[in-house]
């Protein structure tokens, strides 16, 4: 079996069911993919050098709070890097990554949510063909505040200093942005993070309309992954 044909292993974070994979699964083509529902406990059965790539989506659950299933998804995760499989680390996977990778994940002073302007500072393999400066969802309580010394920051945004990272083997790259979520799950981020926060006096309706299409982004993004795991190994 050719490294091409292997297939992509989904860690599926979200502990809510059905869960984050079928968003990810339409925007991999006609890759075969094995999804793993990791907050639930299931962890695959193979080794993982028997994937073509590695997917960590985001996840309610926070890479500050140690859980059993987060320190096994972590050693998998290093396993991986170790092995030169490559990685894509999104929101809480964007997080763990850094962690594993060497740097600090911290709770942010305020959440970042809504559709934020994000700026590319260099061309990675994961982000060619896409523009220096991009609009996209975001949604999260935590965020990268260091990356390990084998790492680059590609991308921030006004209130994140670490939008994306890469590790210089590229082969591991996190980001902490949305281009893969729904109009609808997007939505209902938004009426969450209203109630969970008070605070940030959100308002919804008027966030959500500025909401952009995020589809061509999401199949740059993954389809330059998708390149990587097809080379990974020629």
């Amino acid at each position: 079996m050719t490294l091409s044909a292997r297939p992509v292993l989904i860690f599926d974070c979200y502990i809510e069911l059905p869960g984050a994979a079928q968003n990810f699964i339409p925007l991999l083509g006609e890759t075969q993919t094995e999804v793993c529902l990791a907050a639930h406990g299931e962890f695959p059965e193979n080794e993982i050098g028997a994937y073509g790539g590695v997917i960590v989506t985001g996840s309610a659950a926070s890479v500050c709070n140690s859980q059993p299933w987060i320190d096994q998804l972590a050693q998998f995760i290093h396993e991986a890097h170790l092995k030169g499989v490559p990685i894509l680390g999104v929101c809480f996977g964007h997080q763990l990554l850094a962690a594993v990778l060497g740097g600090s994940v911290q709770q942010a002073s305020a959440p970042e949510v809504g559709t934020v302007e994000i700026d590319f500072l260099t061309e990675t393999p994961i982000n060619a063909h896409v523009p220096h400066t991009v609009k996209c969802f975001v949604s999260h309580e935590d965020e990268v505040v260091k990356v390990g010394v084998d790492c680059e920051i590609f991308a921030q945004s006004q209130k994140c200093a670490v939008q994306a990272f890469r590790h210089q083997s590229n082969r591991a790259f996190g980001i902490q942005f949305h281009p893969e979520m729904p109009v609808q799950e997007c939505y209902d981020l938004l009426c969450y993070r209203a109630a969970r926060h008070p605070n940030l006096a959100l308002n919804v309706e008027e966030v959500h309309a500025g909401r952009v299409e995020q589809s061509d982004l999401a199949n740059r993004l993954f389809g330059n992954f998708m390149r990587l795991v097809r080379s990974h190994g020629l």
